[in-house]
């Protein structure tokens, strides 16, 4: 029989009257051969009367009403270790995480034993492991991702529980790369086009809006055309903007 510190140990007890008359017991509770708990109850707490390695065993007497029997004692058991509990882990920042971010995982635990503990982390992205230790870089999350901390809480004797949280990775926005004009020494009576690229790292396709200004004022056009007729000598340009 295994038992652990926070166990509630019960003795169970057979013994039979010849004379048919009812039996009360009492039960001496021994740890470490020093008696802790004597009386009819028949269960001992851990939590306020042993720890890890203690040995206990209890001792029986049953009675009558008239007389006593000779003291039973049970076998011994020796208390085992206990796993440590996970209390809890929490990721940080938890909100608005995106690719490239660093995010930090903190965790603690607790062990009824009173062991110390050592605390490993793992970090894993839609299920896959890919890092180790307390702080990573996100460099290859994209939105979506699920990606999650599994704290390990490991005892002197090696004894371990494990705990995990999660965050959801969020949209990035794109981010434009190169605009040009065409062409880039238009005529009055022609048409300019705007045309631009962007990058985007959850592999979102990208639209444009754009803006177009001459001699720094905006205009009316929001295509990626500008249509003529041109004055000679003002200036052309255009924003634009990617959206995801």
């Amino acid at each position: 029989t295994q038992a652990f510190t926070a166990d509630e140990l019960q003795a169970s007890v057979v013994a039979n009257d010849i004379d048919h008359q009812s039996l009360t017991f009492n039960y001496d509770w021994f740890v470490n051969n020093t008696m802790v708990q004597t009386g009819n109850s028949s269960t001992l707490s851990g939590i306020q009367h042993f720890d890890k390695n203690d040995v206990v065993y209890v001792r029986v007497v049953a009675n009558d009403g008239m007389i006593h029997s000779t003291a039973s004692n049970s076998q011994s058991i020796t208390i085992e270790n206990s796993a440590p509990t996970a209390d809890y882990a929490s990721i940080t920042p938890d909100q608005n995480v995106r690719n490239g971010d660093t995010v930090s995982c903190q965790a603690a635990g607790t062990d009824p034993d009173g062991d110390s503990l050592s605390i490993d982390y793992q970090w894993a992205n839609n299920g896959t492991v890919f890092a180790t230790g307390q702080q990573v870089s996100l460099s290859s999350a994209i939105r979506g991702d699920l990606i999650s901390c599994i704290a390990l809480m490991v005892d002197n004797n090696g004894a371990s529980s494990t705990t995990t949280t999660s965050i959801t990775i969020e949209n990035t926005a794109p981010v434009g790369q190169q605009t040009t004009l065409s062409p880039n020494q238009p005529k009055a009576a022609e048409s300019i086009t705007c045309s631009s690229t962007a990058s985007d790292v959850d592999g979102d396709t990208n639209h444009f809006s754009y803006s177009w200004f001459v001699d720094g004022v905006l205009q009316a056009e929001n295509s990626n055309t500008l249509s003529g007729p041109h004055t000679f000598g003002t200036e052309v340009s255009c924003t634009a903007t990617p959206n995801d």
